[in-house]
């Protein structure tokens, strides 16, 4: 009984150790419908993780950082992706927000 327990202690241990905490991509924008240049203020409400910005507009823009901002200078609808990295730059979770130009 005692060697069964400690098979069980080891075997919980074990589990633990290899669970791994995903990190899952939280983030908003002040804005969903602007006019050309005005700016907008994206933020990372992720409990950890690096966060990454592209802002779908065909610029190759990324910014990193919790609160970013940016504007469009084109009429368009556009689709912003944060992408929230773990550690090392290991690829986490994602999440897009829609934005419309008039």
């Amino acid at each position: 009984m005692k060697n069964l327990f400690c098979l069980f202690l080891i075997s919980l241990s074990l589990l633990f150790l290899s669970c791994k905490n995903e990190i899952v991509a939280c983030g908003n924008a002040d804005k969903t419908s602007v006019i050309v240049d005005e700016i907008i203020t994206f933020t990372n409400c992720s409990e950890s993780g690096e966060a990454l910005w592209d802002f779908g507009d065909g610029t190759g823009s990324v910014l990193t950082g919790d609160s970013v901002q940016y504007s469009y200078a084109y009429v368009g609808n556009y689709t912003v992706t944060l992408y929230v990295l773990q550690g090392d730059e290991e690829p986490g979770d994602q999440l897009t927000i829609d934005i419309t130009v008039n």
